[in-house]
């Protein structure tokens, strides 16, 4: 394939609302429907590299269309390094975390899936990953409307009873305390239990007070105790506490998840490449956790997730969101989806080459409220 091949030929961008049959609250919040941004690079050969991650609302689409596609257009594709050394000079006026940095991650993922189409490998194969089965670690444990406790417990124990050994559950009041007693009562002490607190405790003082009620529940890690920033109470935290702090998946630079692992402010480095700065960043910081003898886990789109989690040595798990659910609606998005994959509560790597992405178009279009497209000259 000739240079002019890989030239980049069209970035286009959505921005879509998907609603949720049923909104459920996660930490001090009720999500109504999901927002995701959904990207599309395009060569002069027809060869195209796509990514969709959550937005949060986010105008992450207008970054990627109006702040980098014009800094990309008619350049070689398949130098992916090059190419985000193009994006870090041409946005040097502008601040290099949140959202520029997101936009940056996208088009790192949409980059690094052509140039897996283009050999002809799924991506974990050219991060260097090696072929294994891993746990999937089942997001299932947030609110559904009129649900009793009781049915609420019956239906994590049915997980379990699926083959899941590790399960994710939001909660961090009174009511998600007495969930969790009842499921690990019900529940054999090998299941892995991770609390998302989605940073409702507001205070050192509040995580104290409820990591200690959580020191005999035997979880595997309390997820995102406190406020992002509060660098200085999560460490305080974690030298009291007996259960295992996971935080960092929002966070958008190397630099900053760097400073979490020095200041010895966590147990589990949680990770997200659409927000960190792609696969490259995400890489660099998952070398600095293992460094330091660390665990680490990666949140966002599961397509996404399990190339990284079967790409990087030492990652023990992959975070799933079950399609039967109201949680998490990226599967309506894109064609075909990890939750088929999973067996007795296990996945084995995809053999389809590229990043794992591959957007359906029509419910791309039918979900958008906005699409540009950037076409070169």
């Amino acid at each position: 394939m000739s240079h002019t091949d890989m030239q980049i030929a069209s970035i286009e961008a959505w921005a879509c609302e998907v609603p949720l049959s049923e909104p459920f609250p996660y930490g001090s919040s009720l999500i109504s429907a999901r927002k995701y941004t959904a990207i599309r690079v395009t060569t002069r050969s027809g060869i195209a590299g796509e990514c969709l991650t959550l937005s949060r609302g986010a105008p992450l689409d207008v970054v990627v269309l109006e702040v980098l596609a014009p800094l990309l257009m008619g350049l070689d594709a398949f130098s992916v390094t090059a190419r985000m050394d193009d994006l870090w000079k041409g946005t040097l006026a502008l601040d290099q975390e949140g959202v520029v940095t997101r936009g940056k991650s996208v088009v790192e993922f949409a980059l690094s899936d052509i140039v897996a189409q283009t050999c002809g490998v799924p991506l974990w194969r050219l991060m260097g990953g090696e072929y294994r089965r891993l746990p999937v670690l089942l997001v299932e444990g947030y609110s559904l409307d009129k649900e009793s406790e009781a049915d609420f417990v019956r239906r994590l124990c049915q997980r379990v009873d699926e083959g899941f050994s590790l399960l994710k559950l939001e909660g961090g009041d009174s009511r998600g305390h007495m969930r969790l007693q009842e499921l690990r009562r019900r529940i054999p002490d090998e299941i892995g239990i991770v609390l998302d607190v989605g940073w409702s405790w507001s205070t050192l003082r509040e995580a104290r007070n409820n990591m200690e009620r959580l020191g005999p529940l035997h979880l595997s890690w309390v997820e995102d105790p406190l406020p992002k920033g509060h660098v200085r109470d999560l460490v305080e935290l974690r030298q009291t506490s007996r259960v295992p702090i996971g935080a960092g998946d929002e966070l958008s630079s190397v630099a900053a998840t760097e400073q979490l692992i020095s200041a010895h402010a966590v147990d589990v480095v949680r990770l997200d490449a659409c927000a960190v700065g792609g696969i490259s960043e995400a890489t660099a910081a998952v070398r600095l956790a293992r460094r330091e003898g660390l665990r680490y886990s990666f949140h966002g789109t599961a397509d996404i997730n399990e190339q990284l989690a079967f790409g990087s040595p030492g990652c023990d798990h992959v975070e799933v969101f079950p399609k039967d659910r109201p949680f998490d609606r990226a599967h309506e998005l894109m064609k075909g989806s990890v939750v088929d994959r999973i067996v007795d509560g296990t996945l084995t790597p995809p053999s389809e080459p590229g990043a794992g992405v591959r957007l359906d178009l029509d419910a791309v279009e039918r979900y958008a409220h906005r699409y540009g497209k950037l076409v070169a000259a």
